[in-house]
């Protein structure tokens, strides 16, 4: 532990230095000379030895300007981190699913509108009709194998009533007429069986081909939808970026529909791990702390912000009901981590560094003694001291 009085040594021995050299230079020559010849005796006569190095003086960092102090204390800490956020309404952004150039726009800002409402339409959209075609052909197919299907369950149910009609009349016939009829009723079974399996065959066919009309449909039903841009919910139309005229890319945001009955928190991206990691997140609005829930984001969408070097936000949903929010409230979110209670600390501006370890100047007396501590968790304003100190010990604060 090294000691430092505040006094500048160095400055004084600079001085008294400076002090001897005025003195020599006031000696007699002769008395010069004898010094010459004794001092020119001493390093010829060392030249076989080996020259001891000089130790430089070890340099005291400087202290600055740290008359204030500040006590040790005991209480609660944690690493907070604090970012900007805002309530607004539960928002959903649209964009149509294809390139295309905008023909018509059904809505202005402020617009209220219906889940499925058409809120515009591109260029193109209703040409080629292959949907309804596709339509049109599941339902004709649907049909036909319908009629088809009932035509041969009839001619089934026939040859069983044929059937029934064989076996009475061979209960009814003498012996000798009874053979021919047994040969009628084997043979109408077999036809039955054969026809009964006709139609299991035709039907599993007719499946794979109405499954295969079916997927057609939805394929041209999804080309036409994206022709047109929906909304997805009731609510109100509070962005639009278009113009008939306009040239959208697919999936690009051009309409932002908004639920003001439904709010949100918005704030900067926080990452999920770092949210995982953390003892605690919240928002905090007239003192009181609100829980929240960060919504799914998708991460290749956020690292492609990142890369464009765009700000990346992240939604919050609210988990206490009716907070008394309203749409464009300005509130803070904090992310509370390492959550220490009840331990020493002292202010941040007391912390030094040198490599690897922290240390502080603490008050002994009228001196300033460097005192290495082992630190813990830090605050903007507070870290915490694991071992060096003791409460009530006094430590010097940089201004």
């Amino acid at each position: 532990m090294r000691m430092h009085t505040g006094s500048d040594d160095r400055m004084s021995a600079k001085r008294r230095a400076g002090g001897s050299d005025r003195r020599v230079a006031g000696l007699k020559p002769v008395l010069l000379c004898c010094i010459y010849i004794i001092m020119t005796g001493l390093l010829l006569s060392g030249c076989g030895k080996k020259q001891q190095e000089m130790k430089v003086p070890e340099l005291l960092e400087p202290v600055g300007d740290i008359s204030d102090t500040a006590e040790v204390t005991r209480g609660d800490i944690s690493n907070t981190k604090i970012y900007d956020a805002q309530v607004i309404p539960y928002t959903e952004e649209l964009g149509f699913g294809m390139d295309g150039i905008v023909s018509d726009i059904n809505v202005h800002i402020g617009d209220e509108v219906k889940q499925g409402d058409i809120i515009a339409v591109l260029d193109g959209a209703g040409e080629g009709n292959e949907y309804d075609n596709a339509v049109k052909e599941l339902e004709l197919k649907t049909a036909g194998y319908s009629e088809e299907n009932l035509t041969a369950e009839y001619d089934i149910r026939i040859m069983e009533t044929e059937l029934k009609q064989l076996k009475s009349r061979l209960n009814k016939s003498p012996d000798e007429g009874k053979s021919e009829i047994k040969k009628q009723i084997d043979i109408k079974n077999a036809d039955i069986a054969i026809a009964k399996a006709d139609l299991e065959g035709k039907k599993e066919v007719q499946q794979i081909e109405l499954k295969e009309l079916n997927r057609k449909k939805e394929a041209a039903k999804k080309a036409v939808e994206n022709y047109y841009l929906y909304a997805t919910m009731d609510g109100t139309i509070t962005y639009l970026n278009m113009e008939p005229g306009n040239e959208v890319l697919a999936n690009s945001f051009v309409v932002a529909l908004s639920d003001t009955d439904n709010l949100q928190i918005k704030s900067v991206f926080v990452s999920r791990r770092e949210l995982n990691a953390a003892d605690d997140y919240y928002v905090l609005y007239k003192d009181k702390h609100y829980g929240v829930i960060q919504h799914e984001y998708d991460p290749d969408e956020i690292d492609s912000l990142f890369d464009e070097e765009k700000t990346a936000y992240a939604y919050y949903d609210i988990k206490e009901k009716n907070p008394g929010f309203k749409a464009g409230d300005s509130l803070d979110l904090y992310v509370v981590s390492d959550e220490k209670k009840d331990v020493l600390m002292v202010p941040v501006n007391a912390l030094y560094k040198e490599g690897s370890e922290y240390y502080v100047y603490k008050k002994t007396g009228d001196s300033k003694t460097r005192t290495e501590i082992t630190v813990g968790t830090m605050s903007a304003s507070m870290v915490q001291v694991v071992d060096g100190l003791e409460e009530g010990d006094v430590v010097y604060v940089k201004e």
